[in-house]
């Protein structure tokens, strides 16, 4: 592919902050933009030229290597930067504008397959990386605004089987999502209806940060977000690990969440995770530390669901586990969702 260079729009003379108030964006608003400029240089030319010719309304979320934007007409577009990969890039004709445009293999997939929030994306080549403008569909709740200690055994399950359901499909396209985690996580109602919280409605998981999902071959975990993803397992059992991970972070009690998911305690899950893997404990003893891990005694449905993705995840961190038949059948009973990973 013959890449094509572009000169990089000037700073302007005034300051970043004042060029952002002319704009119209809150102050609190342009000192989010301010910091994403600030930590990733490559990216500020292409937010500040993205600003003048949208009319954003407010800053969503900042991440390692990208920015959430809110536009007044209520699209959802994130810009991020992306190592360039010849092998997953094409060059295409414009359906519309008959241009040649620079398009994702990858982002097609993920796209035509119906799991993530995005629907259409921008693909800018700049020397050795890429910029990516991403389109997503406006949905109403990351999993941990619904998903709680409090919620009901009928509900965690749905929403387990529904994340385990999109891993699978993903590794059925040789897809991986490299940082699962709640805030990645989005549930909205399948029927058109007010934002409110009620278990009752019928939920449609999906999830975002897209350019996180790489092949299973180039799976590696440097931009992933601690505790939430872990190496030494391997593609497979860090997928389940993740699904794992984002659970406990859900239902844990608010209490027991800094001691986990804050720094200073990122490394408790994987070693509760890696523990387990060389002990073999009974199913009460197991009960008894998934019970003190989450803070609270939580339903016995619960618990088990739990244990069958641990389970899982020591079935995948082997060649050959000593209890293997009895790991599966417990799977198989409760989980069965998780069958393609025995």
């Amino acid at each position: 592919m013959s890449q094509s260079f572009t000169t990089q729009p000037p700073i302007p003379s005034i300051t970043l902050v004042d060029f952002l108030l002319l704009l119209g964006l809150a102050s609190s608003c342009s000192q989010k933009i301010q910091k994403i400029c600030r930590d990733n240089k490559q990216l500020a030319p292409h937010i500040i030229d993205f600003l003048k010719t949208r009319c954003v309304k407010e800053v969503r979320a900042i991440g390692g290597n990208g920015i959430i934007f809110l536009t007044h007409q209520r699209c959802t577009i994130k810009i991020c930067f992306l190592f360039y990969h010849e092998s997953n890039y094409y060059e295409s004709e414009d359906d519309v504008t008959g241009m040649v445009v620079i398009k994702s293999k990858t982002l097609d997939r993920i796209i035509e397959s119906g799991l993530t929030s995005l629907t259409y994306y921008e693909v800018f080549l700049k020397g050795g990386y890429v910029v990516v403008h991403q389109y997503h569909s406006l949905q109403s709740y990351t999993l941990n605004e619904l998903l709680t200690k409090l919620s009901s055994a009928l509900f965690i399950k749905k929403c387990l089987v529904q994340l385990v359901n999109i891993v699978v499909k993903l590794r059925e396209e040789r897809l991986m999502h490299n940082d699962i985690k709640p805030i990645n996580v989005m549930l909205s109602n399948k029927r058109e209806k007010k934002r409110k919280r009620d278990e009752d409605d019928d939920f449609l998981v999906k999830l975002v940060d897209v350019d996180s999902i790489d092949g299973i071959i180039r799976f590696s975990w440097k931009q992933t977000t601690p505790p939430y993803s872990v190496i030494y397992l391997g593609p497979s059992g860090n997928a389940i690990y993740m699904i794992f991970a984002t659970m406990i972070s859900c239902l844990c009690d608010p209490l027991i969440y800094p001691q986990m998911f804050h720094v200073g305690g990122l490394d408790v899950l994987p070693a509760f995770v890696q523990k387990f893997l060389k002990e073999s404990d009974t199913l009460p003893t197991l009960t008894n530390k998934l019970e003190i891990l989450l803070g609270y005694k939580q339903s016995q449905e619960v618990i088990e669901m739990l244990i069958a993705l641990l389970y899982t995840i020591a079935l995948n961190s082997c060649v050959s586990h000593p209890k293997k038949e009895e790991y599966t059948e417990f799977v198989a009973r409760i989980l069965p969702e998780l069958k393609t990973f025995l």
